[in-house]
């Protein structure tokens, strides 16, 4: 055992001897060598390498902890899928938005399981080999880099009082045998101190060997870390696209799409109509309120009540036909709106050439049997909604005296907005923009004012309502819903000039509706 007063001694010793190399009074042995110290400056490298990865890496960690369960609780995706939960709850999961909240939950809770998932692998791959290093590696080269020093101060010290000592026996000073002999003990310290460096430098060296020699292992980590990254996205895609089929098949069974901008045949196949509801319905309202107003679809409506038909259909919610009384100009100018917004107009963007032709005609005769042909080649919804059209427009021309819209000045407002080629809805005025701006109109006008030669048979049902469950409610059935009182008896034919406005007994539907009419 080593006595302290032996410590003590050697701690002296170490304090003079770094003082005097400090000076310049003693040497100093240099125990590493060129190479050695090459090797000393990379293991500082790689410690710098993981304490940065580790100390960034962690930073880069949403969740933490060993619970699985606890720490994906933890993560915002969960938060955010509990909160979507909580909220299709209160919508009512039969809800549109409240079905698409609850598979957007699950979604998130799907990326909330990948990303704990993949944290926690992170951790295995990077934390804990590069936290290894941190805690095991570098505290063993550390703690031998300071037993070194201390060991290379104790030798040169040795050496230091052995070449003092050996220096006053040269000179005769004191006694021969005791400097002698003191010399054999500074020797033989010396000696010991030698080897215990040499001892201590080879530990050091293969601690430091070692850890450069697990670059390869750490470089493969950082490998592992990219493909588990990877992995990690993949797995996230794959929740993802599994799960937007279904969202995608909601909204397409949703009948309550927005109704403006909407393409017409999906229009008719969400909501199960022949005819467009904007359609149907506005032209039902303006023959209850009366086709007499002067400048019917010329003039302007006013764009707060335009605002609330366009927004109440696109909402699926029903109005009150008297919060309407004297907008006659409002419904009309949401009408051509409504035709306008289609993506694809009612005559079609595959048959505008055809159409512009068949327009050009000279011959009056030849320009009807012309369009006559390009109309038959209509799909079967826009032929059917331009077939209702064109009957009601016809019944507003009959009435031309009072409104002063003959078929021509009609056909000036409205053909706009029912034929124009792909170019116009890019923006780009070009020859074939300004040829249907001067065509379409001799077009409609034609289809106006030769609706029945056009369009030969009873027009399409107006409107369509639910049957009142009760003679009791008939009241109320005709109070609430947009349509003439239902006939008891079978309805008359209609006039071949007019379309008919009675509904569809086997195909009920809702209507926007109203609470008294116009006297």
């Amino acid at each position: 055992m080593i006595k302290k007063s032996d410590i003590m001694r050697r701690q002296m010793n170490r304090l003079k001897q770094r003082a005097n190399q400090n000076l310049g009074r003693a040497e100093k042995t240099e125990v590493l060598n060129d190479e050695l110290l090459q090797c000393e400056k990379r293991t500082e490298h790689i410690k710098h390498t993981c304490q940065n990865i580790t100390k960034k890496l962690s930073g880069c960690l949403i969740g933490s902890g060993t619970d699985v369960e606890k720490r994906t609780k933890k993560l915002p995706h969960s938060v955010l899928s509990q909160s979507m939960g909580e909220m299709s709850t209160e919508l009512g999961e039969t809800t549109l938005l409240g079905s698409m909240l609850v598979k957007t939950s699950e979604a998130c809770a799907n990326i909330a399981q990948e990303l704990t998932s993949h944290e926690m692998g992170l951790e295995n791959l990077i934390l804990i080999p590069f936290n290894s290093v941190l805690e095991e590696s570098i505290p063993q080269i550390q703690s031998n880099k300071r037993r070194l020093v201390r060991l290379t101060l104790d030798l040169d010290s040795a050496k230091t009082r052995f070449h003092n000592a050996s220096r006053q026996t040269g000179l005769g000073k004191g006694n021969f045998q005791e400097q002698a002999a003191k010399i054999d003990a500074i020797k033989e310290e010396q000696d010991d101190a030698q080897t215990k460096v040499e001892q201590c430098k080879d530990a050091l060296v293969t601690d430091m060997l070692n850890l450069v020699s697990k670059e390869s292992l750490l470089s493969r980590s950082l490998m592992d870390m990219v493909a588990a990254q990877a992995q990690y996205h993949r797995n996230a895609l794959a929740r993802l696209e599994n799960m937007v089929p279904k969202m995608k098949e909601t909204l397409d069974r949703d009948q309550h799409k927005p109704t403006f901008g909407t393409h017409l045949e999906e229009h008719l196949r969400l909501q199960d109509r022949e005819i467009a509801a904007p359609i149907e319905v506005l032209i039902t309202w303006l023959l209850e309120l009366g086709i007499e107003e002067e400048g019917l679809f010329r003039l302007g409506g006013a764009q707060s009540k335009m605002k609330l038909l366009k927004a109440a259909f696109d909402a699926n919610i029903e109005l009150d036909l008297v919060d309407f009384e004297f907008q006659e100009h409002s419904i009309a100018a949401v009408l051509k709106l409504y035709l306008r917004e289609l993506p694809a107009p009612l005559l079609t963007f595959d048959l505008y050439t055809d159409f512009i032709e068949a327009g050009s005609q000279k011959d009056p005769n030849q320009k009807k049997e012309a369009l006559k042909k390009v109309v038959s080649r209509l799909p079967k919804a826009h032929f059917d909604n331009l077939k209702y059209l064109c009957r009601f427009l016809n019944l507003v021309a009959d009435k031309s005296d009072k409104n002063k819209m003959t078929s021509s000045n009609l056909s000036l407002v409205i053909a706009p907005n029912m034929l124009w080629s792909e170019k116009d809805d890019l923006g780009i005025l070009s020859p074939t923009s300004r040829t249907s701006l001067a065509a379409a109109p001799g077009i409609v006008d034609s289809f106006i004012t030769h609706a029945e030669w056009y369009f030969p048979g009873a027009a399409a049902p107006a409107v369509t309502i639910p049957e009142p469950t009760s003679p009791n409610d008939e009241h109320l059935y005709h109070h609430h819903h947009l349509c003439p009182p239902r006939a008891t008896a079978s309805p008359p034919p209609p006039s071949p000039r007019a379309p008919s406005i009675h509904p569809l007994a086997h195909r009920p539907k809702p209507t926007l509706s109203r609470t008294t009419s116009r006297p």
